[in-house]
């Protein structure tokens, strides 16, 4: 019976052993995960604050994507996509909020010191910003590119089509061969090797 007792025993001791290693590996690794998260970016661009579906990002020199999640934070030079039947939304490094349709990707490029310095690349979806930032910023895409003074807009990308609406605010929709200015309510469209063009947003009446 001791030896039966001091066998169990000892088993019970290697046990506690191993749980206590477990745990202290564990908080060793969130520790060097939190620490790696701090040091990740030399400016963040942004952090996602919700998604629906699968949400990929690719950093900066990497070519692998991976597998996005809750308050991942995305800096200058990362990529994000958002796959079919998906949402995102990203908290911005001004304080302003993007929304990201299904099947969009887009880009975070490197700071830039200018002052209609680019804000983000998009190259395929759709996207939806509320932002109320004094300092300007660009959103651009293949065939046409916004410049945003402190406004609510949209931008889509459709294979040789964008297209920028203006809910509330002033933005430019411009491309290498002519510019728009929009206001409230006004909507450009450009495709490959044409100037911008501006619509008038028709709304019902009251």
């Amino acid at each position: 019976m001791k030896t039966w007792r001091k066998n169990v025993q000892n088993a019970l001791d290697k046990l506690s052993v191993l749980v206590l290693t477990a745990v202290l590996l564990w908080s060793v690794l969130v520790l060097m995960g939190e620490a790696q998260a701090t040091s990740l970016c030399r400016e963040e661009a942004a952090f996602i604050v919700s998604l629906q579906g699968i949400v990929e990002l690719r950093r900066a020199n990497e070519v692998q994507w991976q597998q996005a999640g809750m308050d991942t934070i995305l800096c200058a030079g990362d990529s994000i996509r958002v796959r079919t039947n998906s949402r995102a939304a990203l908290r911005l490094r001004n304080d302003g909020m993007l929304r990201l349709d299904q099947k969009t990707s887009l880009t975070f490029p490197p700071a830039q010191t200018e002052p209609g310095k680019s804000l983000l690349d998009l190259f395929e979806g759709a996207i939806h910003i509320i932002t109320r930032t004094p300092k300007p910023f660009k959103v651009r895409t293949p065939f046409v590119n916004a410049s945003v003074d402190g406004t609510e807009f949209y931008v889509g990308l459709e294979q040789d089509t964008a297209k920028v609406v203006v809910y509330e605010g002033k933005v430019t929709a411009s491309n290498e061969l002519g510019s728009v200015a929009l206001s409230d309510h006004e909507a450009a469209i450009a495709t490959r090797d044409q100037a911008p063009r501006k619509e008038i947003i028709v709304r019902p009446a009251d």
